[in-house]
């Protein structure tokens, strides 16, 4: 694609190759992770059926609406940090590892507080302080900030391929042996343990130690003064990303959040294509800048184009064989997951431009309008989800997902320095932008 050959213009053949291969390890592990959810996710879903899969989500929801305060929103700085001071990798990886410890610490005591006041069952709140603990060896996704710094993201994916593989074959195992619902939960502690192994492993291989790293309480310090707006900002995405299923089991109960739950991992199966696409090339726009401010944004305006185009592409697949796919993959008891697929698809379009937006606010430095934009989703997502459930059912948190996404996404509009990627993003609906050439 034209498009795709121009942003990469500047680049040498060697910085190009190492690119392509990053990014092509990036695809390998986000497309066999749909793969493996469609035949082994799927088939834990007919296994545990409506009821027991809703209390399966509904505790990974509970635990990830805390865990964005476990990561302190330090992925981008300690990446950004690691390419600038190559010579302080230790103290950086050591500092951000002990943040990370701490900050999850707290997050355990937090979500161990929070269950005290909830209503759930003591089998519920065993299963969400089970999953909550694995929260510790993520903090080994420090590992993974090293290898992205350095353009070597196929250790990462070695260590997520062993995760799923392991994970996996438990899956199955607890199939064929009928094992309850308890050692499904118990899975999901073992991959988070498995990955940190694999990390650590792969960091060993490359001939790095962990014994060398440090904790330097002035980088410490800095890292919180630049990441507070991020902390936020992740808390609240999590929010207004996760609330549905949490309200939904609280209002319809646990089997709506089953049949919910197959709709929007179908749904949400796609999410990894923007993430992988402008992780990989928005660098090659943002390069541009300092040459010309007329070419950083018509490339802006492809890349929305792109995304937009991409999430179409994905809505009409969707939509045309949604039935087929929810009946072929979960079975007739989640027959009802049918039509909320239909209808939650339509939110890729939105979430597509919207992360797109968001790599154009990280590199403009604008934490301050990503935190703006994240509370306006928290507090849309609660309120919209609540009064429209209590309208339509289940079907509201779906309409709740495609309202709150569009107004995050169109919030830019309303700041005056933003507003003009609204106009890009709505000339991206140009389709002949993806195939026209750019001149140097």
């Amino acid at each position: 694609m034209l498009f795709l050959k121009n942003l990469f213009l500047d680049f040498n053949q060697e910085s190009l190759k190492k690119y392509i291969a990053n990014t092509s390890w990036l695809l390998f592990i986000s497309i066999l992770k749909i793969i493996v959810f469609l035949f082994v996710g799927t088939y834990v879903a007919r296994y545990l059926g409506p009821y027991n899969y809703g209390i399966l989500n509904y505790c990974i929801s509970f635990v990830l609406l805390f865990s964005a305060f476990s990561g302190l929103g330090l992925d981008f700085i300690v990446v950004r940090e690691l390419v600038k001071e190559k010579d302080k990798n230790n103290e950086i990886l050591g500092t951000a590892c002990t943040l990370k410890i701490l900050s999850t610490l707290l997050v355990l005591f937090a979500i161990w507080m929070t269950l005290i006041l909830t209503n759930n069952s003591q089998e519920i709140k065993r299963y969400i302080l089970l999953i909550s603990f694995g929260l510790l060896f993520q903090t080994a996704n420090i590992i993974d900030f090293y290898f992205q710094s350095q353009v070597l993201s196929k250790h990462t994916v070695l260590a997520q391929f062993l995760q799923l593989i392991i994970g996996s074959a438990l899956k199955m195992y607890f199939i064929y042996t009928k094992a309850p619902l308890y050692w499904f939960v118990w899975t999901i502690f073992i991959e988070y343990v498995i990955l940190a192994v694999g990390l650590i492993i792969n960091y060993f291989l490359y001939g790095k130690r962990l014994q060398r790293w440090k904790f330097n309480f002035n980088l410490a310090v800095y890292f919180l003064r630049n990441s507070w707006p991020l902390i936020f900002s992740g808390m609240m995405i999590a929010i207004y990303t996760k609330i549905d299923k949490i309200m939904l089991k609280h209002m319809l109960g646990e089997a709506t959040v089953g049949i919910y739950s197959a709709a929007t991992n179908i749904s949400e199966a796609g999410y990894f294509i923007p993430s992988v696409i402008c992780g990989s090339i928005f660098p090659a726009i943002v390069k541009v800048k300092i040459q010309s401010q007329k070419l950083y944004f018509d490339r802006l305006k492809s890349l929305y184009s792109l995304m937009i185009w991409l999430s179409l592409v994905i809505i009409m697949f969707a939509y045309l064989w949604g039935e087929k796919i929810i009946l072929f993959f979960f079975g007739n008891e989640y027959f009802g997951s049918i039509l909320l697929l239909k209808i939650h698809i339509w939110s890729n379009l939105f979430v597509y431009i919207w992360l797109a937006i968001g790599y154009y606010l990280m590199a403009e430095n604008y934490t301050g309008i990503s935190l703006a934009r994240a509370s306006l989703g928290m507090l849309l997502s609660i309120t919209l989800n609540y009064f429209l459930i209590l309208r339509y059912n289940v079907l509201g948190s779906a309409f709740a997902a495609i309202i709150s996404y569009f107004f995050v996404m169109v919030f830019i509009a309303f700041v005056p320095k933003t507003r003009a990627q609204i106009f890009l993003i709505m000339s991206g609906f140009d389709v002949t932008r993806l195939f026209r050439k750019y001149k140097k």
